[in-house]
């Protein structure tokens, strides 16, 4: 049986402010699968069985996408953090938007491992572009008698703001780092989806697309939405588990869990189910005793999540 986990990153905001937990589940995730990797890897070793098999070990992760975009710097971030995941051999990441996956959600899209980008027929994707809004009052003020001054360390820092003067030399360069940014962003993209290198510059101006459209021009694989594919996957049976956020117990008298309490309900689940797979390979796998993870991050996103059975067939 296949395992697939499911994690929720839809009514993403424009700021990210989910940025913690969305770093922490993976952080977790490449935990786990390093965990019964290496677990794998010595049995097979026990058994003279080649250790490169490992890498037949299927784990796919299922994403749920819905975000308009928001800061370049925050949904790159978030970015990364499925390249993290699809730089891992033996990992698929499949990623599926329902409704809305543009600007910054579909630079955080696009990193699905080749093949497996998935939207709804009506859903909206695309947008590669970048745009900046300032709000300059330094007219209106001095129109009140109120004359703002600004003092500078460096000629170009903060070249056009709330106050001071707008001059031609400081909208250039406001310029000048949006089309930066815009070059970064599709460089990103046509890296990511190599498909798409010979045609960004011409579906990266901003646009928007319908899916319907947009499997048309290589922005995404194929026309499927989450609750579609998911029930495929179980009926190929697969076995889904879904990554939820798990609020700590309370003990009374506010004394603290025992050491290893969340980790250890939370990784028996995921290990159990990777040892299936790794059963149904013929790697005599057995199961993996829960325990906590030795590192940091790992330790603290298993504490806040878990793991939730959707099905099996």
């Amino acid at each position: 049986d296949d395992i697939v986990i499911v994690l929720d990153w839809t009514k993403l905001d424009s700021s990210l402010t989910k940025m913690d937990m969305l770093r922490d589940q993976i952080s977790f995730l490449l935990s786990e699968y390093r965990v019964v990797a290496t677990q794998t890897k010595d049995r097979l070793l026990k058994t003279a069985a080649s250790s490169s098999d490992i890498s037949a070990l299927p784990f796919e992760v299922v994403v749920l996408l819905e975000s308009p975009g928001g800061s370049a710097v925050e949904y790159g971030l978030a970015a990364q953090q499925l390249l993290r995941l699809r730089k891992v051999k033996g990992i698929t990441v499949t990623v599926c938007v329902d409704k809305v996956g543009a600007s910054g959600g579909y630079m955080i899209a696009c990193t699905a491992s080749p093949g497996r980008l998935f939207a709804a027929p009506f859903s909206v994707v695309g947008s590669i572009g970048v745009f900046a809004q300032i709000l300059n009052a330094q007219q209106l003020l001095e129109g009140w008698g109120v004359l703002p001054l600004v003092f500078r360390g460096g000629k170009d820092k903060a070249p056009v703001g709330l106050v001071g003067e707008v001059t031609e030399e400081g909208k250039t360069k406001i310029q000048n780092s949006i089309d930066d940014t815009h070059v970064a962003f599709k460089n990103h993209v046509a890296t990511c989806r190599p498909i798409l290198a010979d045609t960004i510059d011409e579906i990266g101006t901003g646009e928007v697309w319908l899916g319907v459209d947009a499997v048309k021009n290589g922005l995404v694989d194929r026309l499927i939405t989450s609750d579609e594919y998911i029930a495929e996957r179980l009926s190929e049976g697969a076995t889904a588990l879904k990554l939820i956020k798990c609020v700590r117990p309370f003990f009374l008298f506010g004394a603290q869990p025992p050491e290893g309490y969340a980790q250890s309900k939370v990784g028996s689940m995921l290990r159990s189910g990777m040892n299936k797979v790794a059963t149904s390979l013929g790697m005599s796998a057995t199961a993996a005793m829960p325990q906590a993870l030795s590192t940091p991050a790992a330790s603290m996103s298993m504490s806040m999540s878990t793991p939730q059975a959707l099905g099996k067939r």
